[in-house]
């Protein structure tokens, strides 16, 4: 698997948890009753904090796939006569 490939589907999952994650963290921050939903309030939590765990390293994924990018640009954006 070539590093497009790697970034694309850890784009895909990083796009899922941050869904799986907001959702979950608006109804925890409404108080929707999780009954209400059929799912426990506990297993919601659970699927929020594993939602951000999951985020948090597929963004360090990320930015380790494209920190040659970002060191690039971040130089020619502070050099002499850089890109706007």
């Amino acid at each position: 698997m070539n590093k497009n490939d790697v970034l694309y589907y850890s784009n895909v999952l990083l796009a899922l948890s941050f869904l799986l994650a907001g959702v979950t963290g608006v109804i925890k921050f409404l108080g929707v009753n999780g009954v209400a939903l059929n799912v426990p309030w506990g297993v919601i939590g659970k699927i929020h904090d594993i939602g951000g765990i999951v985020m948090i390293l597929l963004v360090a994924l990320h930015l380790a796939l494209n920190w040659g990018w970002i060191f690039s640009m971040t130089k020619r954006k502070f050099s002499k006569g850089g890109a706007p």
